[in-house]
């Protein structure tokens, strides 16, 4: 086990998260627009984007992303989107009555499909892993004090095994409300979802954190997720991803998801170091539903483009 471990380290996909004191809120400058965000006004957690279309007689599909701090859904029926919601949790409690009182997640769906975006993740090359190794993987990076349910997804693809930990009391939330829900981790669809072609930074903005996928020459160098503070933060990360890899900035493309707005300081920050950014559009492999199409379409295609991967 030590000597594969010793070799892992030395060319493991691995992805670090730095903690800052302080947050970021979300870059959000929208208003006066035609399409639906609801403040939930009755329920204890409150939705930053809500979108309905939903019909309740039809099949559906359900796909979750959900992190430390963040929950989003979306509904498939068909081949189109009727449904959209994202939330803000602070605790196992809010998490539960979200599940709760949230009249969409009550639909008995054909499938539901939890993708997790927790940092607790370590991507290992196939050749280099050895299942009796699993925990020491994520002991090695994040100690022992973290408690969670040991998970691993292959991604068969590319020959990397992902093994990360779900919280418990998060687990045992979902699984409670979702016993038959597929699992799987951001870092294990991210590959596929984004098409490792060319050299570019692929990044998924969040409220306080980001995650970025370096693709250089066709070929994964790296998942990594950082929080930050301000603007600042995410060039320093970058910048330095693209020095590690050695990454023209005068070249390389920047792929944008989540929430960022192009008159944000962070957008503007990221302009002055980067030459080439530009939004991930929706995918072209689905409908949706006016009030999404009217949405920026980068707010929520990594969502949609993980909804072809599972």
């Amino acid at each position: 086990i030590a000597n594969v471990m010793g070799k892992a380290i030395e060319s493991i996909c691995l992805y670090e998260t730095v903690t800052f004191k302080s947050f970021i809120t979300a870059l959000l400058s929208i208003s006066k627009q035609k399409y639906l965000i609801l403040l939930a006004k009755t329920k204890l957690v409150k939705s930053t984007f809500y979108i309905n279309d939903f019909n309740s007689s039809a099949e559906a599909r359900l796909i979750i992303e959900i992190g430390n701090s963040e929950f989003t859904f979306v509904i498939l029926q068909e081949k189109t989107f009727t449904a959209l919601a994202t939330y803000q949790i602070a605790t196992v409690n809010e998490l539960n009555d979200l599940l709760a009182s949230e009249n969409l997640l009550h639909h008995n769906f054909s499938k539901v499909d939890v993708v997790y975006n927790n940092k607790e993740s370590v991507l290992v090359p196939t050749v280099l892993y050895s299942s009796n190794a699993t925990n020491s993987y994520i002991e090695l990076i994040y100690g022992d004090t973290f408690k969670g349910q040991l998970k691993t997804d292959f991604i068969y693809k590319h020959a990397i095994q992902n093994i990360y930990k779900i919280e418990y009391t998060i687990q045992k939330a979902m699984f409670t409300k979702f016993p038959s829900a597929t699992i799987s981790h951001q870092y294990s669809l991210l590959p596929d979802s984004t098409g490792l072609s060319g050299t570019k930074l692929f990044i998924v903005f969040y409220q306080n954190k980001f995650s970025v996928l370096c693709c250089k020459q066709n070929q994964l160098q790296v998942i990594q997720q950082f929080e930050y503070a301000n603007a600042h933060d995410v060039t320093y990360y970058l910048l330095a991803i693209a020095e590690q890899y050695t990454l023209d900035v005068n070249e390389v493309e920047l792929q944008l998801c989540g929430m960022i707005n192009e008159n944000s300081a962070l957008y503007n920050e990221l302009h002055k170091y980067f030459k080439h950014l530009s939004f991930q559009p929706l995918p072209d492999v689905f409908d949706y539903v006016d009030d999404i199409q009217t949405l920026p379409s980068h707010y929520f295609a990594h969502t949609f483009l993980f909804a072809a991967c599972v």
